[in-house]
């Protein structure tokens, strides 16, 4: 039981800010579960995303990964301000996931981000509730 309690979930939603000063879409990297997750890494399409005079690819936290992100931590990658929907990448942004959690098993998830179906304050790549039940099944039959 106590290896279910300290397993990392880290998922990587798109936001969407909208404030009367901010119109923002942003990338979080973050960890929902219990545990910490080591060496998170990234990888896709990612040099296909242009941000400000870059890609994402060339972000820092793309390129270098994450050596620890405990539970309920996260990090904000602005993406796009001030933008008009017609700016945003029209094809799926594929991004692959790896980390470790404490017992050094290695996880692995893929995530689509799709930025032409971003709607207010909605996540993209956020389980559903099935998806997250499913998720602790898998975790609790190790």
């Amino acid at each position: 039981m106590l290896r279910v309690s300290n397993t990392p979930e880290i998922q990587v939603p798109l936001y969407r800010i909208r404030s009367w000063r901010e119109h923002t879409l942003n990338l979080n990297i973050q960890n929902i579960g219990t545990g910490f997750a080591y060496n998170v890494n990234f990888d896709g399409n990612l040099s296909t995303v242009e941000i400000s005079y870059n890609t994402l690819a060339d972000n820092e936290i793309m390129k270098n990964g994450i050596n620890c992100l405990g539970p309920g931590k996260r990090y904000q990658i602005p993406l796009f301000r001030q933008y008009d929907q017609h700016d945003l990448p029209t094809t799926l942004l594929n991004m692959d996931v790896t980390y470790m959690d404490s017992a050094n098993t290695p996880h692995d998830k893929t995530f689509q981000l799709d930025f032409t179906n971003v709607e207010g304050y909605t996540q993209i790549g956020d389980p559903s509730l099935y998806s997250i039940a499913e998720s602790l099944r898998r975790i609790a039959n190790r």
